[in-house]
Formats: structure tokens, sequence, C-alpha cells
């Protein structure tokens, strides 16, 4: 699905993508997380095609967005949030945003133009917490 909105979406459009199921953490296994886990998705047919790690999200869904293209995603399930690897957070607990240090913005973009599209992810739970 997430290719499909990547595919089909052009500058210009506006994007809400939702999932409310079950969410879970495993081990990074590239480094690029201060907790030391990735956070996951775990969708129906996880036993068999595994759990969706946040670098896959990024790489498959954040990453491939056409400039110009606005996308919301609202995310209802544990550990949500950093899910999307988003270069900034807002905390509701405070009124400024942080930039995530660890995000290398050359990756993030993965070319020279710069911001690829503009993203915002809403959580249904803090990344620490289990609803």
């Amino acid at each position: 699905a997430f290719e499909r909105v990547t595919q089909y979406s052009q500058p210009g459009d506006v994007v809400f993508l939702h999932y409310s199921g079950h969410g879970g953490r495993i081990i990074d296994d590239d480094g690029d997380e201060e907790d030391g886990y990735d956070e996951t998705l775990i969708p129906i047919d996880f036993a068999s095609k595994g759990q969706i790690r946040d670098d896959d999200i990024l790489d498959t869904l954040v990453r491939p967005l056409s400039k110009g293209v606005t996308m919301t995603c609202l995310m209802d399930c544990c550990h949500s949030g950093t899910v999307l690897d988003l270069p900034y957070q807002f905390s509701a607990d405070s009124d400024t945003m942080q930039r995530n240090e660890n995000i290398n913005f050359g990756k993030l973009v993965g070319h020279a133009e710069g911001a690829v599209a503009a993203g915002c992810c809403f959580m249904g739970c803090l990344g620490f917490f289990m609803s």
C-alpha cells in the first residue's frame, strides 16, 4: 500500500494515511536509533512476513514521496512516536519542536533537490507507552 501512495501521488496532492493496529519495537539493526530499538507496525501476516520496521517505512513511504506532496499520517498503535523516522518531533507536553539529531538529512532526502515532501505524523500512543 505504501508503494501505491508514492506511485500515484503527484505534486500538489494531499495524502492522508491512517493505521490502527498493533505496533511494537525490535532491536535496531543499523545503529540509527537513540534507544537501540526500531519501532514497528505489526500487520496481520507478521508471522510469515515479519514486522514492518520504521526504516522500511522511511524507505518505501517517506523518501519516495514526490516533491510538493503533503502527507498527514495518523498512527494509532503502540510505539508509534517515531515510526516514520521524521527529522523533527513535537511532544504534547512541550511547546517546541525538537530536531532528531540521529537523522541524516542527506540520507532522508536522497537527492540534492532539498525536501522531498512535507510530512506530519500524529501518534495514538507515546513511543514508550502501550495502549
